[in-house]
């Protein structure tokens, strides 16, 4: 287990802007820093060829550490906007690399609300499948899955795609879908949902 995490606020300064890094310690009460110049990052040790070089620094020493929680993994947040909720026909598509496929329910893309079961969420589903999952904030929700689990580590273009309904009427707390029957309960012709997923060689 690794007993020092940290990350830097960018990914990238030019000389004499600022760069803040947050470190957070698993058992450790103190923790050194350093600035080096990385010359061959392969730090396999079965490899032996990982090589820097440590440059003078102002702030190179020990300090005080301290364990801070970090959610790893990397998201990006949308505001809800009456452009996204007016949308008739949308598609949702991505290309991911998933490291955890067999760890539950995961969601990759979502306009989604857990209090009302509304909306629809692009994600991993119990089998480690790609899915998507409508709700109708009455109760009734839908789930379609391709069945097939995704490979871990490789990298996959996934997309959902709704034609005819929008994320406002998904959101309305209207009566659509069934929860006994996952079907349909009126008649909605022009709704077609569809999953894409492509695993390059």
């Amino acid at each position: 287990m690794k007993k020092i995490v940290g990350y830097a606020n960018a990914w990238s300064v030019a000389p004499g802007e600022t760069l803040s890094v947050m470190v957070s310690t698993y058992g450790p009460d103190r923790y050194r820093a350093d600035l080096v110049r990385v010359i061959c990052g392969d730090d396999d040790p079965d490899h032996g060829i990982y090589r820097e070089e440590e440059i003078a620094a102002p702030f190179s020493g020990e300090y005080p550490g301290r364990m801070q929680p970090i959610a790893a993994g990397s998201y990006a947040t949308v505001p809800d906007a009456p452009a996204i909720a007016a949308l008739q026909s949308f598609t949702v598509q991505a290309w991911i690399f998933p490291t955890t496929p067999d760890k539950g329910v995961q969601g990759l893309i979502a306009n989604w609300r857990d209090e009302t079961a509304s909306g629809f969420a692009l994600l991993i589903d119990e089998a480690g499948a790609l899915a998507m999952r409508l709700g109708d904030g009455s109760g009734g929700v839908v789930e379609i899955s391709t069945g097939k689990p995704l490979a871990a580590r490789r990298w996959h273009l996934i997309a959902g795609r709704i034609f005819g309904f929008s994320v406002a009427e998904l959101k309305k707390g209207v009566p659509i879908f069934s929860t006994e029957s996952s079907q349909m309960t009126r008649a909605i012709p022009k709704l077609q949902v569809y999953l894409l997923l492509r695993c390059p060689r």
